[in-house]
C-alpha cells in the first residue's frame, strides 16, 4: 500500500534543496566573471532565492509562448492567404505538431545532458533559442518561415523544463 505524500515531506524536500544549492559568491583574479566561467559554470553565484526567482520568471515568460497562435489563427491564416480548411490544417494542425515534436526529443537529450553539462549553460542556451525564434516569428513572411521559427521555439522550450527540474528531483 502506497502511503500519499504530505505536504510537510514536499516542504521539507524544497528546503533542503535549497540548502543544497550554493550560496557563495566566485569570482576570478580580475573581480569579475569571464566567458570563460560562464562557460564551465564557474561564474558568479546568485543567493538561492534570486536564482530561483530568476528562474521561476523566465519560465512563465518562455511558457507564456505556447499559446501565442490559437487566439491569431484567423490573423496570420488571412495574413497567408489561406481558406477554412487551411488554416485548420495548417495553422491549427501542422504547425501544433511542428511545435511540440522536436521539443520532446530535445527534451529527452537536454535531460540527460543536465547531467553532466552546466545547467546554467544548458538553460540560457534554452531561453536564447526560445526568445530568438520567437522574436523571429513576428517576421515570418510565409508558412515555411513560421514553421521553422515555431519548430525552434519548441526546441528551446523542449530544453529548458527538464534543465531546470533535474535539481529538484
Amino acid at each position: 500500500c502506497v502511503q500519499p505524500r504530505s505536504r510537510t515531506m514536499d516542504v521539507q524536500q524544497y528546503i533542503e534543496t535549497l540548502r543544497l544549492l550554493p550560496s557563495s559568491r566566485s569570482s576570478t583574479a580580475g573581480g569579475g566573471s569571464g566567458f570563460a566561467d560562464v562557460l564551465t559554470g564557474k561564474a558568479a553565484i546568485l543567493h538561492p532565492q534570486s536564482a530561483l526567482l530568476l528562474t521561476m520568471v523566465s519560465l512563465g515568460f518562455v511558457y507564456s509562448v505556447h499559446n501565442l497562435i490559437a487566439p491569431n489563427m484567423t490573423a496570420i491564416a488571412s495574413r497567408f492567404h489561406f481558406n477554412n480548411f487551411e488554416r485548420d490544417e495548417f495553422i491549427g494542425g501542422e504547425l501544433t505538431l511542428i511545435f511540440y515534436l522536436p521539443g520532446i526529443f530535445v527534451a529527452l537529450i537536454c535531460g540527460v545532458l543536465s547531467a553532466f553539462c552546466s545547467r546554467r549553460l544548458l538553460f540560457t542556451v534554452a531561453m536564447i533559442t526560445t526568445a530568438l525564434s520567437c522574436f523571429s516569428t513576428a517576421f515570418a513572411a510565409n508558412f515555411t518561415q513560421l514553421a521553422w521559427a515555431r519548430m525552434f521555439t519548441g526546441v528551446g522550450i523542449g530544453g529548458g523544463l527538464p534543465v531546470v527540474s533535474s535539481p529538484a528531483g
